[in-house]
């Protein structure tokens, strides 16, 4: 009987060995495989998992000479996705940018950067252009891993200052029974209007 351990948690990075029970005083040779496929110079006693085997199934087949002559194939493992850990950070002011730093080399190309505010997605990508619809709130950004990997990075908060309240066109005056009605249309830009001055001068 051919067993790999360790046969569960299995990651990129974890050594497995191949243990054979009922075999003494025999040559032992072997291969490692995955998916079924022969891993190329894998034909030690043991095999140290890359990034190139996650989501796959590896087994050994070990083949003895002498007395037992013939061939074993293990049960497969499976090698699974490993966490993504580091960091994130952001930071800019009109145009914001994410930086991630893994602590894993290998996990570079196996995330993306979502932007985040209020709970809601805003953006993707490395860089994100602040819009009015941000302005005075908090954002964030994550590292959301994919393929081989799992999880998130979560970034510190960035407060986005509103700016002044602007308005789309010019007030519209009309007049009529007695009163004169004033309207404006105004975009806050992330600043609450609470309060607001109208001045009207008359000319007689």
């Amino acid at each position: 009987m051919v067993k790999i351990e360790p046969d569960e948690n299995v990651t990129k990075g974890t050594k497995l060995k191949a243990n054979v029970d009922g075999v003494t005083g025999a040559e032992l040779t072997y291969q490692w495989n995955k998916d079924g496929k022969a891993i190329e110079g894998a034909t030690s006693e043991t095999y140290t998992t890359t990034i190139d085997d996650v989501n796959s199934k590896i087994t050994v087949t070990v083949t003895s000479t002498g007395n037992y002559a013939g061939s074993l194939d293990s049960a497969a493992v499976t090698v699974e996705k490993s966490e993504l850990t580091g960091e994130i950070t952001i930071a800019g002011e009109d145009e914001l940018t994410a930086t991630v730093k893994t602590d894993d080399p290998d996990a570079a190309d196996y995330y993306d950067v979502v932007w985040m505010c209020e709970g809601k997605q805003v953006g993707t990508g490395e860089t994100f252009t602040v819009t009015s619809a941000v302005r005075g709130k908090t954002v964030t950004a994550k590292a959301v891993a994919k393929d081989k990997y799992t999880g998130e990075l979560v970034s510190n908060e960035l407060e986005i200052p509103a700016t002044a309240p602007s308005f789309d066109s010019a007030p519209e005056i009309t007049e009529g029974n007695g009163a004169l009605t004033v309207t404006l249309n105004a975009e806050p830009n992330g600043a609450e209007i609470t309060e607001y001055t109208i001045t009207v001068t008359v000319t007689v």
